[in-house]
């Protein structure tokens, strides 16, 4: 139920006595809003944590949350930076790195040193977050391991693959969160505190000694995301364990990109993607609905990660919002209040359908280096009716002449390797690809087949995968998350074919006819190669042009020494590896 302010009530008149008698308001307590709740002071004024080596905690309850391969899983963080906050001593693990292609198996000697954590720490539940199905394999071992260890030691996955997959995830956990995790994990700890049932906690699925599973109701989504902390960016109570390192400390502190998330929610219901299940399991808590943080919370993050980050200056910020320019009054705001106090180049994601100009103008005025946006496929038949994306060829079309005519830089996303693409359908993308104005560049993505979405269903069905293709066991995002030439052996020889053929198209280097005419010769076709040589040529080419260009951004103010130092180092780690 609502209030008139919209804001989500709980009506279950719960009333719990802890084990010395005291009377004590459930978290679905009745009458109260979210933040109304007496023992939970989102306060950030009241928060101690922020400054180095200061905290104490107030309350005995521990806690270890681990992220696997993912050092900077924004879901996480808040959940850490939420117990924190309410007084527990919460410990955050970063278990392993991934960022594009580049997984590495945990050795023996991090096995050891995850056993050597829990032994230190003790905590009372360990929660897991499996934020891609990719990590389920370990996800299953390192439970495993841990269940050896510690029998009887609460066990507790959550993030996007226990959400979409809770049957196969409780498997493997006592408790499995469905929802967002903040509240439920934060209440776990109050009645582990109180010695009080767990149970019926909403979001949590249960499995009981006789393993029969519990599984109580998802609570609605928290509307106001300003009452949650925002993650605490600093070494307070972290861990990383990676390639024979062990060390206390925030990982991401020490990376050229800085990551954060003004908002949660995306309105498009795209088939491929485990947002879809969301907006299906989870429409009735709000999950489909967009939330934004008030810019003011947004500009107080960002100070604190000036405060902790050494290479601030010369790191690039990644709005990794699933879509950035929803609001227009939200983005004339920031855009006045980042100007007055960073001057950090900045990305985000625009959707093709919500481009508008006065955002454009407000973002490209303090410090906009590109944009990210996903177009997914130059075939309009195979987004819309395929993928189930609404912006046809003639909207993106329009929106790339007011980019180009504003001077952004422009970087698609499209997905490779779709199986359900015919010779048409390659032929229509080159061809649209070649009518955009350029330049722009892509960010290539091989087809990820994640459980349960849509897409991967109907690529069951027809027969293009098998069981083992489903990422729960594939695993390909692992090895080929971006799509790369390297991986040349494993892709159908049509791919090989066209995938030069776009990176082309984009950079303008050769001019159109001269890509057509390539696209024509069926020799090409059987030597691909020759095409990959040709893209590795624009790259150098492309590089040759952009320096010339360095001495006009340098007088302009858009670069400086710091903030170039930043670029070739995101050139080096990132666009060069990838023919980016």
């Amino acid at each position: 139920m609502f209030d008139s302010n919209n804001e989500f009530w709980y009506d279950y008149p719960i009333i719990a006595t802890d084990a010395e008698g005291n009377k004590w308001i459930n978290h679905h307590n009745h009458g109260r809003t979210i933040a109304d709740r007496p023992y939970i002071t989102f306060d950030f004024d009241k928060v101690p944590g922020y400054i180095e080596g200061k905290w104490k905690p107030t309350k005995k309850t521990k806690v270890l949350l681990i992220s696997l391969s993912n050092i900077y899983n924004t879901g996480v963080r808040c959940i850490h930076a939420t117990l924190i906050n309410a007084g527990f001593d919460a410990h955050l693990l970063f278990f392993g790195y991934l960022l594009a292609n580049d997984y590495k198996e945990a050795t023996q000697k991090d096995w050891d040193d995850l056993i050597d954590l829990v032994k230190k720490i003790d905590p009372a539940y360990i929660g897991i977050s499996v934020a891609c199905s990719s990590y389920y394999p370990q996800a299953v071992k390192m439970s495993e391991l841990l269940k050896q260890a510690f029998p009887g030691k609460l066990l507790l996955w959550g993030s996007i693959h226990a959400i979409i997959d809770p049957d196969q995830s409780i498997q493997h956990a006592d408790m499995v969160c469905t929802g967002e995790g903040e509240l439920c994990c934060l209440e776990l700890a109050e009645r582990l505190e109180r010695g009080l049932p767990y149970d019926d906690i909403p979001d949590f699925w249960v499995k009981k000694p006789d393993g029969a599973i519990i599984r109580n109701e998802p609570r609605p989504v928290i509307r106001n995301l300003d009452t949650i902390p925002y993650p605490l960016w600093n070494h307070t109570n972290k861990w990383s364990i990676r390639q024979n390192l062990y060390e206390q400390l925030d990982p991401a502190i020490k990376e050229v990109y800085i990551f954060i998330m003004t908002s949660r929610g995306c309105p498009y219901f795209c088939n491929y993607c485990v947002n879809s299940i969301f907006h299906k399991k989870l429409k009735k808590q709000g999950f489909h609905k967009i939330r934004q943080r008030t810019v003011d919370k947004v500009m107080e993050e960002l100070r604190i990660i000036r405060q902790n980050f050494p290479k601030f200056e010369r790191s690039q910020i990644a709005f990794f919002d699933d879509i950035f320019t929803i609001d227009t009054e939200w983005i004339k705001e920031f855009s006045r209040k980042y100007k007055a106090e960073f001057k950090n180049l900045f990305w985000c994601y625009f959707h093709p359908m919500l481009v508008k100009e006065e955002m454009v103008d407000a973002l490209m005025d303090i410090g906009l280096s590109h944009i990210d946006i996903g177009i997914q496929t130059g075939s309009e038949r195979i987004r819309r009716k395929l993928m189930k994306r609404p912006e046809s060829n003639a909207v993106i079309l329009k929106m790339m002449k007011l980019l180009k005519r504003k001077r952004v830089s422009v970087v698609f996303d499209v997905i490779t390797d779709i199986p359900f693409e015919t010779d048409d359908d390659y032929r229509e993308s080159l061809e649209f690809y070649l009518r955009l104005p350029g330049p722009y560049s892509f960010n290539f993505y091989s087809l990820i087949y994640f459980p349960k979405v849509e897409m991967t269903e109907m690529a069951l069905a027809h027969g293009f995968i098998n069981r083992e293709d489903v990422e729960d066991i594939g695993g390909k995002t692992l090895e080929q998350f971006v799509s790369t030439f390297a991986y040349s052996k494993k892709r159908k020889p049509r791919d090989r074919f066209y995938l030069p053929l776009y990176h082309l198209a984009g950079r303008r280097v050769f001019p159109p006819w001269f890509v057509r005419w390539l696209s024509r010769r069926g020799s090409l076709k059987k030597n691909p190669w020759l095409l990959e040589w040709l893209v590795t040529m624009q790259s150098n080419i492309d590089i040759f042009r952009k320096m010339l260009k360095l001495p006009y951004y340098m007088a302009t103010g858009r670069y400086d020494f710091g903030k170039l130092a930043a670029r070739i180092q995101l050139y080096l780690s990132w666009e060069r590896p990838y023919n980016k």
